[in-house]
């Protein structure tokens, strides 16, 4: 009984179709549990996920954020900032 699914982080690599850029990735959906939430999970999630993304080749994520006060200031913390669309926050992962 205490094995559940806490959360979750869905996201996908974008092709830089045959162009010499790096690619790009998308966070398409994050979830944490509304009982698990500001334990750490989603920082370790999107942690492992920029780390699978750095691996890939990847130099930004992009995520449109849910529109709330909550989801913008999670995405902040972790340096993921307006970019050109609306609602689009970008992180460039050159360190």
């Amino acid at each position: 009984m205490n094995n559940f699914v806490c959360g979750f982080i869905k996201g996908h690599v974008i092709s830089a179709n045959g162009d010499t850029a790096a690619p790009q990735a998308r966070i398409d959906w994050m979830f944490v549990d509304s009982g698990r939430q500001r334990s750490g999970i989603g920082t370790k999630l999107i942690a492992e996920y920029e780390n699978y993304c750095a691996g890939m080749g990847v130099k930004q994520i992009e995520v449109q954020p849910a529109p709330t006060v909550q989801a913008k200031n999670f995405y902040a913390k972790h340096r993921y900032f307006p970019g050109e669309m609306l609602y689009t926050h970008v992180k460039e992962l050159v360190r």
